[in-house]
């Protein structure tokens, strides 16, 4: 499908590569196409997990033609979006492919189904579904049979053929999607969840054993910094270099020290010490 998808894109807005593209070429890229999503979204059965498309995609039709068909309920038309999987899904399961083999495969761009809701004539007052296929913008409404009808379906028969193959909630779409085939990780063996959690369980362990014996050799080392750090001031040993500067005072006052012999009131001393102009000192 994807390098149909890019093909037939580039050939519709790319006149160098609509003009290069060979012959028939395109023809058999949407052939294989057609071939392969028709292989991916059917299956035989009516619940099959080949038609999960359509499954999901029932439960809305089902829901909205019972509230149209009740004449209390304000909804009278519905319309869903969706891409070319639900068609082929339907198809399938609703056996419009056993009377149209044509409709197997991808639907043209802008495609449509219509599900019309009819009163019967009387005596029969039933309701009734026709339903109807248009393949593209360049085909018109044609009338599809399902279920083996060559006319309109009584909406009852309808409901009851195809409620059981309806997915009606997310929990039942993972339930099916997992009871099927392996792609989600939920629907792995316990055993091999088991494994999983241990061996990340083992990872995160490790992780943390490595960050703790980091930190424990950092603090040793800190630890052994501060036994090699003797207690006290540091003593310094001055080297005076004395480039012919003469010596001059240094007046020293005395700051109010309380562990000082000398009272407050006392004067205040001046020492003489050799102040060189360029000191080097020795840690």
């Amino acid at each position: 499908w994807n390098l149909y998808d890019f093909m037939n894109t580039q050939l519709v807005h790319n006149k160098t590569y609509a003009h290069r593209l060979p012959p028939t070429l395109i023809e058999q890229a949407r052939s294989f196409a057609n071939f392969h999503e028709d292989g991916v979204f059917s299956d035989k059965h009516i619940t099959g997990i080949g038609n999960i498309a359509g499954r999901t995609l029932l439960h809305t039709i089902i829901t909205s033609l019972e509230r149209i068909a009740f004449n209390g309920d304000p909804l009278q038309f519905l319309l869903v979006q969706t891409t070319y999987q639900p068609f082929i899904s339907f198809f399938h399961q609703t056996g419009i492919t056993d009377e149209h083999p044509e409709y197997k495969g991808i639907p043209n761009y802008s495609s449509a189904i219509v599900i019309e809701l009819r009163r019967g004539s009387p005596p029969d007052l039933r309701d009734f579904l026709r339903i109807k296929f248009k393949n593209g913008t360049s085909d018109h409404f044609r009338d599809v049979h399902v279920f083996g009808h060559h006319s309109d379906i009584p909406l009852t028969e309808f409901i009851y053929r195809a409620e059981n193959a309806a997915i009606t909630s997310n929990k039942q779409w993972r339930e099916v999607c997992n009871s099927s085939n392996g792609f989600s990780p939920l629907s792995l063996p316990r055993s091999n969840v088991q494994a999983a959690f241990t061996g990340a369980f083992a990872f995160v362990s490790l992780l943390a054993l490595f960050m703790l014996t980091k930190l424990v050799k950092r603090s040793r080392a800190r630890a052994r910094e501060a036994r090699l750090s003797l207690s006290g001031d540091e003593v310094s040993e001055v080297t005076v270099i004395n480039y012919g500067a003469t010596s001059r005072e240094r007046a020293e006052w005395y700051g109010g020290d309380p562990t000082s012999a000398i009272a407050w009131c006392d004067r205040p001393y001046v020492a003489a010490a050799e102040y060189p102009e360029h000191p080097r000192w020795f840690i």
